[in-house]
């Protein structure tokens, strides 16, 4: 009887530590600073971008855009992405390879693709600064239809914004890679 009353004692003390070591584990990233709800609204946000860079490439592809438009075109889209040599997929190469945002501006320019996303998409948390985006994508010229199933990294950071004397933190999401 001693035993069994010691036994569930013993017990009794590890949960009870295992609790308080884990109330003691705070989350980092994204999680350390936003609600779940917050989270969802940020990557639903972040699918607004990207439908808003294929409707940018649709745009600068276009024979009838001229070369003003064409100029902010690539400003925006180079505003999108983290980085202005981000690497993306070659959409009109029969090879899986990646290419410079600069060179798929090249390939599309006066071609009329249309790029049309296909489906809902699917967030995947990655890491504490960022998630990756699965998605449909149809690439079409009016005569050949091109469909992938993408995967784009999305970066979620903090900046400091100074209005006069007063600094407010501010996040913003940065288009990543694509890739197949």
């Amino acid at each position: 009887m001693k035993t069994r009353y010691l036994t569930i004692i013993i017990l009794f003390l590890l949960c009870r530590n295992a609790i308080a070591q884990s109330a003691n584990i705070k989350p980092t990233g994204i999680r350390a600073v936003f609600s779940e709800k917050s989270i969802i609204a940020y990557q639903e946000n972040s699918m607004d971008k990207i439908s808003e860079l294929y409707q940018y490439l649709t745009l600068f592809s276009d024979r009838s855009s001229d070369d003003e438009l064409k100029r902010q075109l690539k400003e925006n889209i180079f505003l999108l992405f983290s980085d202005q040599n981000i690497k993306v997929y070659d959409f009109l190469s029969s090879e899986k390879k990646l290419i410079n945002i600069s060179t798929l501006f090249n390939k599309i320019e006066n071609k009329s693709y249309r790029f049309i996303l296909k489906s809902p998409f699917n967030s995947i948390e990655s890491e504490s600064d960022n998630w990756v985006n699965q998605y449909h994508l149809s690439v079409t010229n009016g005569i050949i239809e091109y469909n992938f199933s993408i995967n784009q990294k999305i970066y979620f950071n903090s900046t400091e914004k100074y209005f006069g004397t007063k600094s407010k933190t501010v996040w913003e999401i940065k288009l990543g890679e694509i890739m197949l």
